[in-house]
């Protein structure tokens, strides 16, 4: 009805076994020696108790009637018989009403011990229901919380292996930005070099553009006394042509006078030249003639006062036999 009590073990079996001969011991003893009193009483509900208390601690479910059966309980003596041989064989069955009164409350006592028994056992069956019901709820969670430990097991499993695949990956770049940075650290210091360089350069280019400054300020103020001297070479040469238009006018003069006296003294020329008609002079005696005749022509129009004047305007010829004059003195050109 309830199932096998006996499911936890051989040992266990063997002791309940153990303990059941030794009650049946017990009552055969007592149905050859009853006793009467409270011991017998107390003796029984011990042994009672103690085998219901090993009951509940090996059994899966309470005791059923065909189990129950192979228990016996004591026999009661009664007050009004003494012994077994007094009752006679083809005599009816002893009833209720032919007990006395102890030994009716005796019988009441215990049917009413039995019906407690039976209802303990009724709720400790409900409780071993319920305990039955949360143990497979108990068994259907562990079974749930075993598929999700494998769930996370294998979750575990896949964080292992993408963990070492990430440490794999951090190692490989941390390696490249260390490389990275090894190579930034010598650009670094190749450009500290070049700046130290270049900073050396400035220095160099700024010095050189003090000197530049100062050879700028220098040639300005040359250029201003050059400038300077430009302004008054230019008055002086203002009076100076103005003294050579004076002089061309007088020459003018002087060359129309003379044109009238050449050719007063042209007659006389032709007459020289018709006489010397048969010499034949060569090109080298016609050219120093030549020459000769307008160093005398110079030589005559050019007075001592206008000698003067060009000497004053710092008309200094360079060669003897050259026209073209200076017009700078050389403390001036200095």
């Amino acid at each position: 009805m309830y199932g096998n009590f006996l499911k936890d073990g051989k040992g266990e079996k063997k002791q309940l076994q153990d303990y059941r001969q030794d009650w049946q011991d017990y009552v055969a003893q007592k149905e050859g020696h009853p006793e009467t009193g409270s011991e017998n009483k107390k003796d029984f509900l011990s042994r009672r108790n103690i085998f219901y208390e090993l009951g509940d601690e090996i059994r899966a479910g309470p005791i059923s009637d065909d189990e129950f059966s192979h228990f016996s309980f004591p026999t009661i003596g009664f007050c009004d018989i003494n012994s077994k041989a007094e009752v006679a064989a083809g005599s009816k069955p002893a009833q209720i009403s032919d007990l006395c009164k102890e030994d009716r409350q005796r019988i009441a006592q215990l049917v009413t011990e039995i019906s407690r028994c039976r209802e303990d056992q009724k709720e400790k069956s409900q409780q071993v229901k319920k305990l039955l019901d949360e143990n497979s709820e108990l068994k259907s969670h562990i079974g749930q919380l075993e598929k999700d430990l494998s769930a996370l097991r294998i979750s575990v499993k896949y964080g292992e292996e993408n963990l070492r695949l990430i440490t794999k990956s951090h190692v490989v770049k941390e390696s490249s930005l260390k490389n990275q940075n090894f190579e930034l650290h010598n650009k670094i210091k190749v450009l500290e070099h070049e700046k130290s360089e270049l900073q050396i350069k400035l220095e160099e280019a700024q010095k050189q553009t003090e000197k530049l400054a100062n050879v700028v300020y220098y040639v300005s103020n040359e250029n201003k006394k050059f400038y300077k001297k430009y302004d008054n070479s230019k008055e002086k040469l203002k009076v100076a042509l103005e003294a050579i238009t004076q002089l061309e006018s007088k020459q003018k003069d002087a060359a129309y006078g003379k044109k009238m006296e050449n050719r007063s003294s042209q007659t006389n020329l032709d007459i020289v030249h018709q006489s010397r008609s048969r010499l034949k002079f060569s090109r080298k005696e016609r050219k120093c003639h030549n020459k000769y005749c307008w160093k005398q022509d110079q030589d005559e129009r050019f007075s001592s006062d206008e000698d003067s004047l060009i000497s004053e305007l710092f008309f200094i010829p360079k060669q003897k036999n050259h026209t073209k004059l200076t017009y700078f003195s050389d403390d001036d050109s200095s």
